[in-house]
């Protein structure tokens, strides 16, 4: 069971903490990666390119870097099944619906985790464009529609407002 639990924990806090695409996280290989420089960098492979052929970089927070340093190297993939295969298309998700279940969380999905990533980095400060070159967007709009900024972050924006400048 640490296995898996391991893998688990590799997959979801890497989509937590960097904001892929699932077809992103599941072609992601250890040379994508540099721990010196706390940077993954997505790119196009045999049968996988990004999302609008863009290749990019994408920080890692420490903590993610910690994760990742502790596995082993058992397979080409950061995410993999056993025997060092690819993941399979749904396999991430029969995973997040597993945990979910067990958690008795609702309506998990993979993506949810990419929305989330959005807001937090809203909620943390950053500006809507660097927000949308960490997700690879090509177009704001699509950026704009993953933002959910909750009521207490609303609260606090409209709070700097006032008649006397």
């Amino acid at each position: 069971m640490r296995r898996a639990t391991a893998r688990n924990e590799r997959c979801f806090a890497t989509l937590y903490l960097t904001g892929l695409r699932k077809d992103e996280l599941a072609h992601l290989t250890w040379n994508d990666l540099d721990f010196k420089r706390a940077t993954l960098r997505l790119t196009a492979k045999e049968g996988f390119a990004p999302k609008d052929y863009e290749e990019r970089d994408v920080p890692m927070p420490q903590d993610l870097v910690a994760i990742l340093k502790k596995l082993p190297r058992t397979s080409t993939w950061v995410s993999h099944r056993g025997k060092g295969k690819r993941l399979g298309r749904n396999e991430m998700l029969s995973r997040l619906k597993a945990v979910a279940k067990r958690a008795d969380v609702r309506n998990a999905t993979l993506h949810r985790f990419r929305h989330t990533y959005a807001t937090r980095l809203l909620e943390s400060g950053s500006d809507i464009v660097t927000v949308q070159h960490l997700l690879g967007h090509s177009d704001l709009d699509t950026t704009r529609r993953y933002l959910n900024p909750d009521q207490d972050l609303k609260r606090k924006a409209v709070s700097k407002l006032s008649l006397s400048g």
